[in-house]
């Protein structure tokens, strides 16, 4: 599973697209779950916390998780296709 968060801003929402079109499992997190609801809509599960606090964003993360995007990591001219072609390649080893 992928967590996003800053899911429900300009670039988390298409990054959660994107990662949803190509089939990935994808956690979405954010303060709202109203905000939330479109992406829940489109296939993804939703988390309300917030960034900010550590217990919100340990809850998040526990398990088996894939990968970390986060807004502040992910720049918005990414190429995510990309980005997740050379994620696969290292997690292939």
């Amino acid at each position: 599973m992928i967590v996003v968060t800053g899911a429900t801003g300009r670039t988390g929402r298409r990054v959660t697209g994107l990662l949803l079109a190509k089939g990935e499992k994808v956690r979405v997190v954010g303060r709202n779950a109203t905000n939330l609801a479109r992406l829940v809509q489109l296939g993804a599960e939703p988390f309300v916390g917030n960034v900010e606090d550590v217990d919100s964003m340990t809850s998040v993360i526990l398990g088996r998780m894939k990968s970390l995007i986060s807004e502040a990591v992910v720049a918005s001219e990414i190429n995510v296709s990309r980005y997740l072609s050379s994620c696969e390649r290292v997690n292939r080893g």
